[in-house]
């Protein structure tokens, strides 16, 4: 309860204070009064601002990197071995060998599915001659 009125009295010295003397401003200010301070100006850098009218703001240029800050690597000296080497090294030995790397499940119970279906076809195929010579 002290708190809150000491606060309060902080408020009305600070409004009081406003405009006729900048040391008891900056006492109001020190003893904890946030509306003594100035409103801040806001900056943004990628927000665009609708209703600059009401809120106070500077727009800042986006940052960019120079060109000569740029580091440089010695690929050769880094790795201690020709550029060239070691691009055929990692690159795979055919064109496709990725493709039938993640193919390669796929493929096997495509395989299992077409020996089952023509071992049926078998099977159906003599019980047919079965049939015919049966008969």
């Amino acid at each position: 309860m002290e708190d809150r009125k000491a606060r309060l009295q902080a408020i009305k010295l600070a409004a009081s204070a406003k405009g006729a003397d900048p040391q008891a401003a900056g006492e109001a200010v020190a003893q904890g009064d946030a509306n003594a301070a100035p409103n801040p100006t806001l900056k943004f850098r990628n927000y665009a601002v609708k209703d600059s009218s009401r809120i106070k703001h500077e727009t800042v240029e986006p940052t960019r990197a120079s060109v000569d800050d740029a580091p440089v690597v010695d690929v050769e000296r880094a790795i201690g071995q020709d550029v060239s080497e070691v691009i055929a090294n990692v690159a795979p030995k055919k064109s496709n060998f990725d493709l039938r790397k993640e193919i390669a499940g796929k493929l096997a119970k495509l395989e299992r599915k077409t020996q089952r279906a023509i071992a049926e076809l078998a099977v159906e195929e003599e019980k047919r001659r079965m049939a015919d010579v049966g008969q």
